[in-house]
């Protein structure tokens, strides 16, 4: 009888240790005395939902962790290239006023050529702007101040450009302009649209379509002296110093003077 008891618990240690290599739903039969025994390993309630309720919010995890990298993604290059489109139609805009300004340079230029009583017209300045006699150009004063990029911002949007004094007349004229008009002599400066442009080291006029480097200039003494401050890259007429150019920081606030060509 011992024997036998031994012989039982030896074989349901066996059954156990099988059971255990066993996978779910694993079916397996047994004979003990002559007798045939049929086992079935079924996980329980509680063991199935553990496994599922470890693995969901896991998958779950990593999904939503995927989506908002993706996102996050999607809104930096929405954003770039928002970026990039306001940019070109800026860009664009300037080209096309700087085109128009310089196709109606060309005209005058053609009309100047031709022999005198033969297609030459009276020139003709829009509202706000002014000119002299036998010249082609026109000038609008301001009567405030603003930095040099705002400045130029709102001769753009006249459609025109902040002057260029390409020739000693020019010079002549637009100062003796602001040194005998009862609103302009009290500025204290005037910008124009010369800058320095460090990637070619030069001082450019910046009213054309194509960027002009300084052929005639009248800086005052000691100017301009960029190196001894590289913020100073933007030139005005400066009123103490009858009006002669000197370079200045771009963010100071002057009056300033729009061009464009007569009509």
């Amino acid at each position: 009888m011992q024997k036998e008891n031994i012989y039982l618990v030896w074989n349901i240690l066996i059954i156990f240790s099988l059971l255990e290599t066993l996978k779910a739903d694993a079916k397996c039969e047994l004979n003990i005395n002559d007798c045939n025994y049929k086992l079935t390993l079924l996980p329980s309630n509680n063991c199935w939902n553990s496994t599922v309720v470890r693995s969901r919010p896991k998958r779950s995890e990593e999904n939503g962790q995927e989506i908002s990298d993706i996102a996050d993604k999607l809104e930096t290059l929405q954003s770039e290239f928002s970026k990039m489109q306001h940019k070109l139609v800026k860009e664009m805009n300037h080209l096309s006023k700087r085109v128009l300004r310089g196709a109606r340079r060309v005209e005058l230029l053609a009309e100047d050529a031709m022999p005198k009583g033969q297609g030459k017209k009276k020139s003709k300045c829009p509202q706000g702007f002014e000119s002299f006699d036998d010249w082609n150009d026109c000038y609008l004063f301001s009567t405030f101040n603003t930095t040099w990029y705002d400045a130029r911002d709102y001769c753009q949007a006249m459609d025109s450009d902040l002057v260029g004094l390409q020739t000693r007349k020019e010079q002549f004229l637009v100062a003796f302009k602001i040194l005998n008009h009862p609103e302009y002599r009290d500025a204290k400066s005037w910008w124009t649209s010369g800058t320095y442009v460090p990637s070619i080291k030069k001082w450019m006029w910046m009213n054309t379509i194509n960027m002009l480097p300084f052929d005639y200039t009248k800086w005052a003494v000691n100017e301009p002296n960029d190196h001894l401050n590289k913020n100073l890259q933007c030139v005005m007429m400066y009123k103490l110093d009858d009006l002669l150019w000197h370079d200045q920081i771009c963010t100071d606030k002057y009056n300033f003077i729009c061009e464009k060509p007569a009509t």
